[in-house]
């Protein structure tokens, strides 16, 4: 990674999110991808990006590895899963962090309070319009 660069951090909670990635493609040289397990770093690598890691529980190698991180999409329908990312990534650097998730069953407000900034509820897995400035 480039030390100069900027990059969006997109976390991806499910392997069921992988295919909302695929879009995205042509811009990875643009973004770090974080999953929560490493059979998902698997299926987003086999989609053909490169810079794929399992969120480590050690903040300091999420610095090593995410340096430059502009904003920070989270994309999980699980709170816990969420939750996770959240806490790993408000611990090791101060981008705004956005959730897109299609689970409706808990308020804006429960997301605010575990540092989320904004939250897209969707039924569509396109996110490219969160990724471009």
């Amino acid at each position: 990674m480039d030390a100069e660069k900027e990059y969006t951090l997109i976390c991806v909670g499910e392997a069921a999110k992988v295919k909302s990635l695929k879009d995205l493609l042509p811009f990875q040289g643009e973004m770090v991808i974080f999953t929560a397990s490493e059979y998902v770093v698997s299926e987003v690598k086999a989609c053909g990006f490169q810079q794929a890691y399992c969120c480590p529980d050690d903040p300091s190698m999420i610095v090593n590895i995410c340096k430059g991180i502009k904003k920070a999409i989270l994309l999980g329908d699980e709170l816990s899963t969420i939750s996770f990312f959240a806490e790993r990534i408000r611990s090791s650097f101060t981008a705004p962090i956005t959730v897109v998730t299609r689970n409706k069953q808990y308020p804006k407000h429960l997301y605010e309070t575990i540092g989320i900034k904004l939250v897209v509820f969707t039924t569509c897995d396109n996110i490219s319009f969160l990724t471009l400035e």
